[in-house]
Formats: structure tokens, C-alpha cells, sequence
């Protein structure tokens, strides 16, 4: 689970990468 929200927040962080 905890694996699942650091993947998660790494694909945040690089979709908000990709829009700025």
C-alpha cells in the first residue's frame, strides 16, 4: 500500500513536470 502511494505521488510530480 505504502509502495502504491509513493508511485503515486512520483506520477503526480511528474505530470505537474510535464505541464510547468
Amino acid at each position: 500500500m505504502l509502495y502504491g502511494l509513493v508511485l503515486g505521488f512520483a506520477l503526480i510530480r511528474l505530470i505537474l513536470s510535464k505541464i510547468g
